[in-house]
């Protein structure tokens, strides 16, 4: 998959998944949209699977187990209150840069 469509995936899950349920997800699926190397990682899921889907779910399955990361703090899920979505960008990038591999390695089982 090229990253022109790539990038209009994750447009797509933010205006047609996101847009009303998840701010946090709507957020960060439209900069995943313009970040190559994000892009690049997506690449890892499995053909036929949803990659807005699965990267989220990998990262935030990592962040469910425990990896202690301050992305943590922007998941409702996980913080009450989290803290505001325009701020969790440059996290959720260090995020998946720090944990790369293991994040692969979900993306090509799950």
């Amino acid at each position: 998959m090229d990253k022109q469509a790539l990038s209009h995936s994750f447009k797509k899950f933010a205006e047609e998944e996101c847009k009303g349920t998840s701010e946090l997800y709507e957020f960060l699926s439209l900069q995943v949209a313009s970040d190559e190397q994000l892009l690049e990682l997506s690449t890892y899921v499995r053909e036929g699977q949803p990659r807005p889907n699965m990267l989220f779910g990998a990262v935030h399955h990592l962040l469910l187990q425990g990896l202690n990361h301050d992305l943590k703090y922007y998941y409702p899920s996980i913080t009450n209150p989290p803290k505001n979505k325009k701020d969790s960008f440059p996290l959720f990038k260090d995020f998946c840069s720090e944990n790369e591999d293991v994040i692969i390695e979900i993306l090509k089982v799950r």
